[in-house]
């Protein structure tokens, strides 16, 4: 009877420590479409409206954006400085659950412009020459 007793404690020891475990879902990666929103550079995130098809309505999600996340404006890589507000931008992000909270990683980000993307050196006009005055 000592035997029974003492692999029910172990039983029941053992089912509430795998209750205390943290849950966490396996991450999955999704395409989205959306406006810039709000861009916060020191925490590394950006605040994007979508519309959710599941929803029907629009939502303002925020994303984080990291090292690894690969940013191109008109097909050339950028820096997350180079995103502006009110530009539609679309790509892959990476939702990460753990217990009840949901976290969003961007991995990929591409945004179209009208005008080219100019390297931060070559925003400065040409020094001027000795031969303009002439």
């Amino acid at each position: 009877m000592g035997k029974i007793r003492m692999s029910v404690a172990l039983l029941a020891a053992s089912t509430l420590l795998i209750g205390c475990e943290e849950k966490k879902d396996k991450p999955r990666t999704l395409y989205v479409r959306g406006t810039i929103e709000q861009i916060d550079l020191p925490n590394h995130t950006v605040k994007v409206r979508t519309f959710s098809d599941k929803r029907q309505s629009e939502m303002v999600h925020t994303v984080d954006v990291n090292d690894d996340t690969e940013i191109k404006i008109n097909g050339a890589i950028a820096r997350m400085e180079d995103v502006r507000v009110g530009e539609t931008a679309e790509g892959w992000i990476t939702v990460v659950k753990t217990d009840n909270q949901r976290r969003l990683i961007a991995t990929r980000v591409e945004v179209e412009r009208a005008e080219p993307l100019i390297a931060p050196s070559a925003k400065k006009p040409p020094a001027p020459s000795a031969d303009q005055g002439q």
